[in-house]
């Protein structure tokens, strides 16, 4: 299956379906791989990783993405 295939499949879903079928399906495609989740706003993924719990890898396929948010006036 490719990225492209992979990401149709998910988008036919009803959208409260979509997170659990991605990390499920993830889970079975990787499964020596870590899949970490989250919507905690204060915990910081670089930090942890320099802190030297884990590695972190960006890779630019197809599109890098990273989330931020901005809580500010």
């Amino acid at each position: 299956m490719t990225t492209e295939q992979f990401i149709a499949e998910a988008l036919q879903l009803p959208v409260t379906a979509i997170g659990y079928h991605v990390s499920r399906r993830l889970r079975t495609l990787y499964p020596d791989k870590m899949l970490l989740e989250g919507g905690d706003q204060f915990f910081n993924m670089e930090d942890y990783a320099r802190a030297g719990h884990c590695t972190l890898t960006e890779k630019a396929v197809p599109i890098s993405q990273r989330v931020t948010y901005w809580r500010g006036s």
